[in-house]
């Protein structure tokens, strides 16, 4: 008979599903935030691909445990139609995501210690496109 020995990691973490109704539309986003945050911390915006969704880019990025280490929160966003609005003729997607991404980072400054100076982007494949969007339309945050 072989052991298999199991290992259990311990992430210090909050982590929530959090609700936020833009233009009339329930949207929906995860932030994970290190438990043992004493200062403001950074801020990811972690985006999914086309056709994905925020739990799959939380499970394939696997980003927690390097942001938490580096005292960095991870916002895991949800796109409407499972994709982002980023102008191109495949995204089937004609939402306010810029609008929604900047209410979502209000409201997370809000409920968490965020350094508004230090809001960072990234994400795979359409989401990747969302991150290029952002970096034009919304250079304010």
């Amino acid at each position: 008979m072989y052991k298999i020995p199991f290992i259990l990691f311990l992430s210090l973490s909050f982590a929530q599903w959090f609700n936020l109704d833009h233009e009339g539309i329930n949207r929906t986003y995860y932030v994970s935030y290190p438990e043992d945050a004493n200062e403001s911390t950074p801020l990811v915006i972690n985006m999914h691909g086309y056709g994905g969704n925020a739990t799959g880019q939380l499970s394939y990025t696997q980003m927690n445990p390097y942001a938490h280490d580096q005292g960095m929160a991870v916002v895991y966003p949800q796109g409407l139609n499972n994709s982002w609005n980023v102008y191109t003729y495949w995204d089937n997607n004609t939402y306010d995501d810029v609008g929604f991404l900047s209410n979502m980072i209000d409201s997370i400054a809000s409920n968490f210690n965020i350094d508004l100076d230090r809001i960072y982007a990234c994400g795979m494949s359409n989401g990747g496109y969302m991150t290029y969007r952002l970096a034009c339309d919304l250079s304010d945050k």
